[in-house]
């Protein structure tokens, strides 16, 4: 049963991750990330 349970989350996430509305908002928040530390390396 449990695996099933986790068979059907990893189904579940990946279908969160090929959604594209997703796949942008990863791109952005990498972008982010980014420009984050980029900014820390700056403050150092």
């Amino acid at each position: 049963m449990p695996n099933d349970f986790l068979g059907n989350r990893i189904e579940y996430l990946e279908q969160l991750l090929s959604d594209p509305v997703m796949e942008d908002y990863l791109e952005q928040t990498k972008l982010e990330n980014k420009s984050q530390s980029s900014i820390d390396g700056e403050e150092v």
